[in-house]
């Protein structure tokens, strides 16, 4: 009965084999570089360029991006190996929803960090990084220029308004549309006016756009004064650029400029005066 009882435990020993070694320790990830790329108006992606210890190639990477101690994004996602070098892509927000408004009229420069965890499945190592990053600029609105021109035959007075759109970012802006309402030495003409939908103003550059309004009897009823004189008229533009993430106030008022005057013998309330 003994002799059974020891070869048992023999065979128990022979089928448990050797204890598996553990995985050697990972050293530190080496921090090479940190950027941010891809800057849009409403986010950007921050990249982390790591070099990995001997012998390990990581299937996945944690992350979290944390700009001005609020952390904006986090997630997990599959690092890109160049030799051994992972890069680490995180697309992140400047800023939380409600705060963006605040952000976007500060124009402040910014850093984030991106930190997390690279993992081949069985170990892991943790790596953090920080970088500059652009905050996204307000586009800057003008009226560029008002173009007049009078139609004696008809009596009307054309008006043109040019508002220049500036981008100050080094990425383009799309714009929703830019809604207003016009008037002329105090009398509405546009009160629900609609232009520039899906506008695209190209970085660091400037998109311009028109808004036209014919002066006539119907809807200015001293018209006529105006042609003969072509001085006295002045413009109230009150604007709201729609963009993807908020609204920009626009406000602009100024004098207009009518060129010359009624030919001679142009007399505003007889039909078939004479025309330029």
């Amino acid at each position: 009965m003994r002799r059974i009882a020891l070869l048992t435990l023999l065979f128990a020993a022979a089928c448990a084999g050797p204890e598996l070694a553990a995985p050697p320790p990972l050293g530190p990830v080496e921090i090479r570089k940190a950027e941010a790329i891809d800057a849009g108006f409403e986010g950007f992606t921050a990249v982390a360029h790591l070099g990995m210890p001997e012998g390990f190639v990581p299937t996945s990477a944690s992350f979290e991006v944390e700009i001005r101690d609020v952390v904006v994004a986090r997630g997990t996602v599959t690092p890109t190996m160049e030799g051994d070098e992972a890069h680490v892509r995180a697309a992140s927000k400047y800023a939380p929803d409600d705060k963006f408004a605040e952000l976007l009229e500060e124009g402040a420069n910014l850093e984030f960090i991106l930190r997390g965890a690279l993992s081949d499945g069985a170990r892991e190592v943790p790596y953090s990084v920080a970088a500059p990053v652009r905050g996204p600029r307000i586009p800057k609105v003008k009226i560029w220029h008002v173009e007049a021109s009078s139609y004696y035959d008809t009596k009307e007075i054309n008006l043109v308004f040019f508002p220049r759109i500036e981008n100050p970012n080094s990425f383009e802006v799309k714009l929703e549309q830019i809604s207003y309402k016009l008037s002329v030495n105090g009398v509405e003409l546009v009160s629900d006016g609609v232009t520039a939908k899906n506008e695209l103003v190209p970085p660091s550059a400037a998109s311009q756009v028109e808004l036209q309004v014919a002066l006539s009897d119907a809807n200015f009823k001293d018209v006529g004064k105006y042609l003969k004189s072509a001085t006295g008229l002045s413009y109230r533009i009150e604007a709201t650029i729609d963009l993807p993430l908020g609204q920009i106030p626009f406000e602009a008022e100024g004098p207009i400029v009518m060129g010359k005057p009624a030919p001679e013998g142009f007399d505003a309330n007889k039909p078939g005066s004479s025309s330029d």
